[in-house]
């Protein structure tokens, strides 16, 4: 039997615990499918991406959802302690290309797809929202490019941008193809959709950085593969790859996230040209402490003479009293690709580093015993292609690694940090949610449990904060995060003067307890690996409250939550 310690955990597991008044209520959960069956049934199961985005419908009260093998589905959210799926449709080359994301605004569902062939260009596909007993149409198919990875209307639907990651591979002749990254911008005229008319499709690239390659280099943006195996000099902008964007509307801009390069780009949507790209630097965690081992016994927060690239995933544009933000999730990424068979990677062991004989002389005995030892950072990804010496490019003084685990506030007119969560999502995991403390889903073995991973992914990425978004409720300003490996979600609030966020909850779902296997088939599973978090303000919601819609795209799920204040009850 549980003990009395263990039980209290994971009950503070199911229902979420805090600090602050605002947390999570769960409402209902439904099971996407990720393919039909040959016999025209669907098929379901863990890890098939069933669940990558979802849009919501005010009007219509249904949640537009897509998974990556192309599967489109319609959720019923009248009645939200019930969702139901209403519908399920197939999408052009389903099985094929990736479907990364969609969009809604009116009548419009926007929803974009990878070639089969990364470098080739992508595929954005226009339908009307479902009439209630046939499949959506199609009203426009557009070509973008190359891996298209997020899509987003204004917010009077007269603009739809797609930002396009540009990924390497193989084209159909077999040949090498590094594209560059770019934002596609589509004049939107909504009469013209339904009937047919053309839209103009403009095309934001960064070439002209690559006359300041350089400089920019210098400056702190990451130009990992330049070009290697190939024998072509490589070029900045076939390395800068877009992952998700914002909008300032009111400013006429978007802030793109350039992962891999740990840079922000932001575009001139009247002029459609990229203004400039801001490095993020990083941060030190000699500052914070972090956990950078699976094999020291648990749990070990502590402070390291090393550094973290933020490398943003998700970004979002927010006014807090007179303050103007970005907040960006810091995931991080490294830079892994294959050409002619060889693997090239940023990555590095700590351990790596003794044994390629890549220290430089200045670098602490002390430390370089740490980087040899398991239990402290002997396990520890680095980047390989960050802290060399200047004298030595082949020996490293500084060490940096991927992610900032947690979050960032940034100020929006200068790109310069206001504000990082430091090692507070890690700190709040230890003190509420410790059997799962930077635990993650292994898929060669998913018949493991969350809590027989704990800690397992404190040698990469920590909690890998993923997913964010900011919404307004009970008079304040709160953001949300998604944290990938833990499948946990926080709760933080701004303060309307200073513009600093405190925490105010911690939620995961799910049985901790049991493999993922099983909990998936049981339906207890949580929603694992939060890929998309979607606010429902009080206002447009079926019952009248603020609602979060959380996508778990390894769990493939959807889930209804109501955003709670206790004071209010």
């Amino acid at each position: 039997m549980l003990n009395t310690c263990l039980l209290a955990v994971l009950v503070a597991a199911l229902i979420g615990v805090g600090e602050g008044s605002i947390s999570l209520e769960p409402l209902s959960t439904v099971y996407l499918p990720w393919e039909f069956n040959n016999d025209g049934t669907l098929d379901y199961d863990l890890d098939k991406g069933a669940a990558e985005q979802v849009a919501y419908h005010p009007g219509q009260k249904m949640v537009y959802a897509v998974g990556v093998k192309g599967l489109l589905t319609v959720v019923d959210l009248t009645v939200p302690t019930a969702a139901r799926v209403i519908h399920t449709q197939e999408l052009p080359n389903a099985q094929m290309g990736k479907y990364n994301d969609l969009a809604l605004c009116g009548d419009n569902v926007a929803v974009i797809q990878s070639d089969p062939l990364d470098p080739l260009p992508g595929t954005l596909y226009i339908y009307g929202i479902y009439n209630g007993f046939s499949d959506l149409t199609l009203n426009q198919q557009l070509q973008v490019g190359s891996a298209p990875s997020s899509v987003k209307f204004t917010s009077d639907c007269t603009r739809l941008v797609v930002v396009n990651e540009g990924k390497d591979g193989y084209d159909q002749n077999g040949n090498f193809k590094n594209p560059a990254g770019t934002i596609s911008v589509v004049d939107f005229d909504i009469e013209n959709v339904a009937t047919g008319g053309s839209l103009a499709v403009h095309t934001v690239n960064f070439l002209r950085f690559d006359h300041l390659q350089d400089e920019y280099g210098a400056r702190g943006v990451r130009w990992v593969y330049r070009g290697e195996g190939t024998g072509t000099q490589g070029r900045m902008s076939e390395e800068l790859e877009p992952e998700d964007f914002t909008f300032d509307e009111n400013g006429g801009k978007i802030y793109v996230t350039l992962q891999e390069n740990n840079a922000i780009a932001v575009v001139d949507l009247i002029t459609l040209t990229v203004e400039d790209i801001y490095p993020l630097g990083a941060k030190n965690w000699a500052d914070y402490m972090l956990d950078p081992s699976d094999k020291d016994g648990g749990i070990r927060m502590q402070n390291w003479p090393i550094f973290g690239l933020y490398q943003p995933d998700d970004v979002v544009f927010f006014t807090a009293g007179s303050h103007k933000f970005l907040a960006t999730a810091n995931e991080g990424n490294s830079r892994e690709l294959t050409i002619g068979g060889v693997d090239i990677s940023d990555e590095w062991r700590g351990t790596d580093f003794v044994t390629n004989n890549a220290i430089a002389q200045t670098v602490p005995l002390t430390f370089m015993a740490a980087l040899l030892d398991e239990a402290q950072l002997g396990v520890l990804r680095f980047s390989n292609y960050d802290g060399k010496s200047a004298s030595n490019p082949d020996q490293y003084e500084q060490f940096y690694t991927f992610g900032g685990r947690g979050f960032s506030l940034w100020n929006a007119d200068n790109l310069t940090q206001f504000w990082d969560s430091g090692a507070d999502v890690e700190l709040k995991h230890s003190q509420h949610l410790p059997l799962i403390f930077n635990c993650e889903f292994d898929n060669d073995n998913p018949s493991k449990s969350p809590m027989d991973e704990m800690d397992e992914a404190s040698k990469k990425k920590g909690p890998e904060t993923e997913s964010l978004t900011v919404a307004e409720v009970y008079g304040k300003t709160v953001i949300i995060i998604g944290n990938e490996r833990p499948s946990s979600i926080m709760i933080y609030s701004v303060d309307a003067v200073t513009g600093i966020p405190s925490f105010e909850s911690i939620y995961r779902a799910g049985d901790i307890s049991k493999d993922y296997d099983d909990a998936y088939r049981d339906r207890d599973i949580g929603d694992v690996d939060p890929e998309n978090l979607q606010f429902v303000p009080a206002n447009e919601s079926p019952d009248g409250t603020p609602l979060l819609l959380v996508v778990g795209n390894i769990s493939g799920t959807v889930s209804v939550y109501r955003v709670v204040d206790s004071n209010e009850v």
